[in-house]
């Protein structure tokens, strides 16, 4: 017959191994929600870009704080003129991260305007640098600032940016330009890796946390 030290023995390590189970598996799905959170993406937004008769990418920046939105110029253009309301067109062309594909070597003209304080705008990659014009009291946007360059004739992404001080927000405001194909998404083995690594240490713990229930159970039938 077990004694009562065994059974309280046999029952605190039992208490112990359920605690670092617990532990374990609320780590593991910490790891998964950070690791889907942060997925990474190379996706540009806001559809397929389109150039003017020239060849040219028309594209309009409109700053606020603490965001960039762009615009498709052209292809807001056609999209009206086929008798699509102007909001519903902007709504589903609109690019706040990411926007592309540009074609290599092509030259890109971007009509860029402040919706509230002054802002920047910064592309270092093609040395191009502009401060934004505020609004004048009463209206919406500010001046419209124009810029033009040729985009790299490679593959690669470009950021824009803005270099003025505008708010707590300031560092966010970020807008990527996809040329070509872009570039390689590495991020992405590195999701599916993290997975992995994860998914083997928790098999390895559960397999080992198992094999000391099981040699507990043991003990107390044998007892």
């Amino acid at each position: 017959m077990m004694s009562k030290y065994k059974y309280k023995s046999f029952a605190l390590r039992l208490e112990m191994i359920k605690m670092n189970l617990s532990k374990i598996l609320l780590f593991s799905l910490l790891v998964y929600i950070l690791a889907f959170a942060t997925l990474p993406t190379s996706a540009a937004e806001g559809g397929e870009l389109m150039t003017d008769d020239d060849g040219n990418y028309n594209i309009r920046i409109e700053a606020s704080q603490w965001e960039f939105k762009a615009f498709d110029l052209v292809h807001l253009d056609k999209l009206i003129a086929d008798g699509m309301d102007e909001e519903e067109a902007m709504d589903g062309l609109e690019v706040k991260h990411r926007i592309g594909s540009f074609g290599k070597g092509s030259h890109i003209i971007l009509e860029i305007v402040s919706r509230d304080v002054q802002h920047g705008f910064s592309i270092n990659e093609v040395d191009v640098s502009i401060a934004l014009n505020r609004p004048i009291v009463g209206s919406e946007f500010g001046s419209a600032s124009i810029i033009e360059f040729d985009a790299p004739n490679e593959n690669t992404i470009i950021s824009g940016f803005c270099h003025v001080f505008c708010g707590l927000g300031h560092p966010d405001m970020k807008l990527k330009f996809v040329i070509g194909e872009g570039l390689p998404n590495y991020g992405l083995g590195v999701f599916w890796a993290v997975i992995a690594i994860n998914t083997l240490i928790f098999g390895y713990t559960l397999r080992s946390v198992l094999t000391q229930i099981e040699l507990i159970t043991s003990e107390v039938t044998t007892a």
